[in-house]
């Protein structure tokens, strides 16, 4: 019967390494993830908060956008205009701040936590009513092609005209503090018909909730995943530990496995990773937001590196604590009998 015990003993320490090895890196994934300072930090690594106004452009564009694919801002401004506006009207550490906040948006409505991505636009709109435009404005103006005999008369004819067309293009110096005060009141009337806050996915984009609901349940798979090896763990216990002696060396024995192992599945799965956020949180049928996807399909490097330091810390962890038991068995079966015993 002992030496069945020991045999099975065996079994479940092997079953606890594979499944804790597993455990740990699908736990840390899972973990990691869903949590925007993953992306955030990546951003900040490859410099993508530099292209982050071609970002918002094309946010705002798609977001304003009717039912035949026009939006109302694209009669004032090209796209390329759009970005330029938003570059220049946006401090770098408010362009950080908008992005991040877009992000957390995206990840509440992945983990459950609203029902729609949205961004915020208080403070661009703010900032663009507000007397620091001034400045940007006149970069915006000065970096235009030069006003044809065209487009400064049809500047005139919107001085005068209740419904302006924004044209964008550099006017004499003699003209520009005449129109200029013009593109601020046009500034101002493009950013009063944006939203405080706009939505640009939600439950109401059909494919969405079908994409949250399925990403959730394998979520939910993964998170369960540390109940398997602690079960075998105790199954151990069960079936050979006596004493602290075994106890130390049968827990001891496959700690030490589990951490190396863990630490080098993380080294070497950089493209497990991959392909898990591909089929599972990369997918074009989702409806997600495309630049979103095509974001973090970019910073894919990145974010990666982000996902597994944490599974390689916590590896060498566990070993270290495994060579600790292992270290303390011996010492224990080493001690001389005289001291284990009292008078």
């Amino acid at each position: 019967m002992q030496q069945i015990g020991k045999i099975l003993a065996w079994i479940c320490a092997a079953l606890f390494v594979i499944s804790g090895v597993i455990a740990i890196f699908l736990f840390n994934i899972e973990r990691k993830t869903f949590a925007p300072e993953t992306y955030t930090d990546a951003f900040r690594e490859q410099g993508v908060y530099e292209t982050a106004p071609s970002l918002f452009a094309e946010i705002i564009i798609s977001s304003t956008e009717d039912a035949n694919g026009i939006s109302p801002i694209t009669s004032f401004l090209s796209r390329d205009n759009i970005t330029f506006v938003i570059s220049s009207l946006l401090p770098p550490d408010e362009m950080e701040q908008l992005l991040n906040a877009v992000f957390e948006s995206f990840f509440a409505y992945l983990n459950g936590e609203t029902d729609s991505i949205s961004i915020p636009l208080v403070s661009f709109k703010q900032y663009a009513a507000s007397g620091a435009a001034t400045q940007a404005l006149t970069e915006i103006i000065r970096v235009q092609p030069e006003c044809t005999a065209d487009q400064l008369w049809q500047m005139s004819m919107n001085l005068l005209s209740p419904n302006p067309m924004l044209i964008l293009c550099n006017p004499p110096d003699h003209l520009t503090n005449l129109v200029l005060p013009f593109f601020q009141t046009q500034l101002v009337v493009i950013t009063s018909n944006l939203p405080d806050e706009l939505t640009i996915a939600g439950d109401s984009q059909p494919g969405l909730p079908e994409f949250r609901e399925r990403l959730g349940r394998v979520r939910s798979a993964m998170r369960i995943t540390p109940v398997f090896p602690i079960f075998f763990l105790l199954a151990v216990v069960i079936f050979t530990v006596r004493n602290l002696n075994d106890w130390l060396m049968w827990w001891g024995i496959p700690f030490i496995f589990t951490g190396i192992g863990s630490a080098f599945l993380a080294l070497v799965g950089a493209p497990i990773v991959r392909l898990f956020m591909q089929t599972v949180l990369l997918q074009n049928d989702t409806n997600a937001p495309i630049i979103f996807l095509d974001m973090m399909r970019n910073i894919a490097g990145a974010v990666v590196s982000q996902l597994l330091s944490p599974v390689i810390i916590e590896g060498i962890i566990l070993a270290l604590i495994g060579a600790g038991m292992v270290v303390a068995a011996k010492f224990w079966i080493n001690r001389p009998r005289s001291s284990l015993t009292t008078n």
